[in-house]
């Protein structure tokens, strides 16, 4: 699933860099429009969550239940369930008293 997730990406970025002038390409940055700003940071966030990690920290049964609980999140909940850290500014900057928990320089 991991191989199959940094392929689909590098697949994805390439038909965009395929779609550029030869101007914008001279630029030496990718600039990906809006829908694509994400991505990557989405799919990091999936190759670290343990359901798809390839490491030994992280026990066999808790990888199930993670990998159970992948499968029954809505869709509400699934950015927040694959990074916790991550939040929608967007939303959050347009909430009259956003409730966004800073922590302290000191933990």
């Amino acid at each position: 699933a991991r191989s199959f997730l940094m392929d689909a990406l590098v697949h994805v970025l390439q038909n965009f860099l395929n779609f550029l002038t030869q101007d914008q390409r001279s630029a030496n940055q990718l600039l990906l429009p809006d829908s694509l700003l994400t991505l990557p940071v989405v799919i990091n966030a999936l190759l670290k969550n343990p359901t798809l990690r390839n490491d030994a920290d992280t026990p066999p049964d808790e990888r199930c239940a993670y990998i159970a609980r992948a499968m029954t999140v809505g869709t509400a909940n699934t950015l927040q369930f694959f990074h916790p850290r991550l939040y929608n500014l967007g939303r959050t900057l347009e909430m009259k008293s956003p409730a966004i928990c800073i922590p302290s320089q000191n933990q």
